[in-house]
């Protein structure tokens, strides 16, 4: 199973990465909006999952969502954040 991490904090993202290739799983980190946009749908069906922060440089999480259902890309996504509020 191939998990993208999508997280600006080096900290965070490497935490999860060690976590999830200790349990198996092979693991891509994009710690930029930007990059995320046009990076993961490219991957298409190699991607499993998408573990994805709201708070990036460039664009934001809920703007890379959005954009990436628009495009079709329906791969699951769970979102990460540390926001008391996500109406925003």
């Amino acid at each position: 199973m191939n998990i993208v991490i999508v997280e600006d904090d080096a900290k965070i993202a490497s935490f999860l990465a060690k976590g999830l290739k200790a349990e198996g799983y092979a693991t891509i980190t994009i710690a930029d909006g930007d990059e995320a946009l046009t990076s993961v749908p490219a991957m298409g069906n190699d991607v499993d999952l998408v573990l994805l922060d709201l708070a990036l440089p460039g664009k934001d999480g809920k703007v890379v969502l959005t954009s990436w259902r628009a495009k079709k890309f329906t791969r699951p996504v769970i979102i990460l954040t540390a926001r008391d509020d996500t109406s925003n």
